[in-house]
């Protein structure tokens, strides 16, 4: 079950299927360029090259193209079956291979569909403009014509082959399972193994001419001189990885794997040096390398898992992250002003952005869990552009629900919080005083030390769980909302909380948000609008199809999230314009004033869904009509979670 129907269910609201209308005033910043992983890249020259990308599960590849050493990409082509490798013989003919062959005889205006049709293919290598060379299962596939049809080559391996590479059109190497290395020199007619390293795994390999190369894997890279009749192994540093290896001369080679590593060497491999990842205990390194390649000495890339992208210019002295944003999915957004923005993103990571988002940059607070959707980030407030805290939402965390950030959130703090429990909605009254509320039960915590120690906080019971915690900036006057339609106000900042809306009623409410301390909306299974602070709670029918988040810009101002409607009203809530940026169920938002802001959630477009943050500029569009926008459901309580991933978003815990 997808999160939006779990969480649908947990509403109590009928999914409905609607065709996106896209709004030129919204622009997506990130993921760029893609939400996947990216699985391999060549460069034909230090600025123009290409790169492969597909989705941890599902069927589905694209091709992406920079022309300027890979600081900006742009989609070629549609969307294709799985792609995992891709090679380019020149400027204009070029293959992509995976579950389904692809080529291009124009550059890549066009990719054409390979009439042959084989298993999963993991490497490719297009030696000229008519022969190439792929590797799959237990076998090469032989390409005499540009990639039209390939030709199966068997080799004695029941296993997969996941490197190749040629330094001719008829000699050259592919490395796989079982520690296999396999050598031809009739263009593959016959092929000799050199080497059976079991249990080792060879994944990478690279040759600058017909008698000298490198292999790699499980950590180990191998060097020969005589074109594989011998090997020596040469030493890598600790906690480093190597899946893949390039080299540009006999000299001069990177290294790149699992870990974040990037290893570099000036002699051949004689000495390899750390250059970026490599750290067990670094949250940073979550994320693998799969893709490398170098032009020359200076000029080299590595792409790899979470849209990862980091180019260098300068032999590996400095690596820069060209990716913009992660494929996880944002559940709220916070800024400080027009330039400083965060997200609060699943599997514990945090995106920022110090330009108005035209570049988003990852930080990751915890490391690497079970599953990607088992400890989320669920909240997350800054006191200025470089203070913040964040809470984690879901089954599990390593040492800490509350993190604490002082270099506005690139690097985050554990505060040893254990003693809460899962932590669904944070608020910062000023300096020392900040608010939590459970995402599993009926509690609330407060802490006057700046998140260092907390204290459960007395409050009306009713309900199982909160879903936000709100306060009007510079006051000491908020509210939390949760389960059966509850609402809680407190006017001393968190240390005492009056109902204002008892947990009997049918829906749920999930996010609040005040324009002051008069004017505010509340949202879940219903809208709710109030005029007095809360005393006084009026239902608006809004026309966004399950309201999952809002954001009071004034009094009359306010826009409301939901599955694939962004909503907003300009007169107090009497009539509400409905837009529809992209196929997106919108978790979180913030504005800076009613026609410019940013908004977060889940792509609902294909499998494997990722998340997106979008920005919205400019002057209001032309309404969509909403006649179709159907009623909420009548449910009496939330569901027991999905038994899918989908439990343990913010919006099932």
């Amino acid at each position: 079950m997808t999160i939006t129907r779990a969480f649908c269910l947990w509403l109590g609201i009928i999914s409905l299927s609607i065709t996106p209308l896209v709004n030129a005033a919204w622009k997506k910043q990130e993921p760029l360029p893609t939400p996947w992983y990216f699985h391999d890249v060549d460069m034909i020259s230090a600025t123009e090259g290409w790169a492969v990308s597909h989705p941890v599960t599902g069927d589905h590849g694209t091709i992406v193209r920079t022309v300027n050493g890979g600081k900006t990409w742009k989609q070629q082509g549609g969307l294709f079956r799985q792609l995992s490798a891709i090679s380019f013989a020149d400027a204009l003919h070029g293959v992509a291979a995976g579950n389904e062959f692809r080529y291009t005889i124009d550059g890549g205006r066009t990719w054409q569909l390979s009439n042959t049709v084989t298993g999963s293919m993991y490497d490719v290598d297009l030696v000229d403009q008519s022969t190439g060379y792929a590797c799959g299962f237990g076998g090469v596939s032989k390409t005499t014509n540009g990639g039209q049809t390939w030709v199966r080559q068997a080799i004695p391996l029941q296993g997969n082959l996941v490197g190749i590479d040629f330094v001719s059109a008829t000699t050259g190497w592919v490395v796989g399972a079982e520690g296999s290395v396999y050598k031809t020199i009739d263009g593959g007619s016959i092929w000799l193994r050199q080497r059976h390293d079991t249990p080792r795994f060879y994944t990478g390999l690279s040759f600058v001419s017909a008698t000298e190369g490198w292999v790699c894997g499980n950590s180990a890279i191998l060097h020969t001189i005589d074109g594989g009749t011998t090997w020596v192994t040469q030493a890598v540093p600790a906690g480093a990885d190597a899946i893949e290896v390039r080299f540009v001369d006999s000299q001069n080679g990177w290294a790149a794997g699992a870990l974040r590593t990037i290893l570099h060497t000036t002699n051949g491999g004689q000495t390899w040096t750390l250059q970026l990842g490599g750290v067990f205990e670094d949250p940073a390194n979550r994320y693998p390398f799969n893709g490398l390649d170098a032009v020359d000495a200076a000029n080299a890339i590595a792409v790899g898992g979470g849209n990862s992208i980091y180019t260098t210019t300068n032999g590996g002295a400095q690596w820069l992250s060209r990716g913009s944003g992660s494929g996880t999915i944002p559940f709220r957004v916070e800024r400080t002003d027009s330039n400083h923005i965060w997200a609060a993103n699943s599997n514990s990571e945090v995106l920022y952005t110090v330009n108005g988002g035209r570049k988003w940059d990852r930080s990751i607070i915890q490391l690497q869990l079970d599953c990607e959707t088992c400890s989320n980030t669920a909240d997350i407030v800054f006191l200025n552009n470089n203070e913040g805290w964040a809470v984690i939402n879901g089954l599990f965390t390593t040492t800490s629900w509350v993190w604490h950030s002082v270099d506005g959130g690139k690097t985050w703090q554990s505060l040893n919080v254990t003693n809460t429990g899962p932590l669904s909605g944070l608020a910062v009254v000023d300096a020392q005083t900040v608010v939590a509320v459970s995402g599993t039960n009926d509690l609330i915590f407060r802490s006057t030390n700046g998140g260092i120690t907390w204290t459960a906080v007395p409050h009306p019971p009713g309900g199982t769980w909160f879903g936000a915690v709100r306060f009007v900036p510079g006051t000491q006057t908020g509210w939390t909302v949760g389960t059966g339609g509850k609402i809680l106000k407190s006017t001393d900042g968190g240390a005492t909380w009056v109902s204002q809306r008892a947990a009997n009623h049918p829906f749920n409410l999930i996010d609040v948000s005040f324009a002051d301390l008069n004017n505010g909306w509340t949202v879940g299974g219903e809208e709710l609008h109030t005029t007095d602070g809360g005393a006084t709670w009026v239902q608006q029918n809004t026309g966004v199809f399950a309201s999952v988040s809002v954001y009071a810009i004034n009094p009359t101002t306010a826009w409301i999230g939901g599955l694939q409607d962004l909503g907003r009203t300009t007169d107090g809530g009497t009539t509400w314009t409905i837009e529809r940026p992209s196929n997106t169920d919108w978790f979180c938002l913030t504005f800076l004033d009613a026609d410019n802001g940013w908004a977060g959630g889940q792509d609902q477009t294909i499998d494997d869904v990722p998340g997106s943050i979008w920005k919205r500029t400019g002057s209001f569009l032309t309404p969509i009509g909403r006649s179709d926008a159907p009623k909420p459901m009548e449910s009496a309580g939330r569901p027991a979670p999905p038994s899918s991933a989908a439990a343990t978003t913010r919006y099932d815990q």
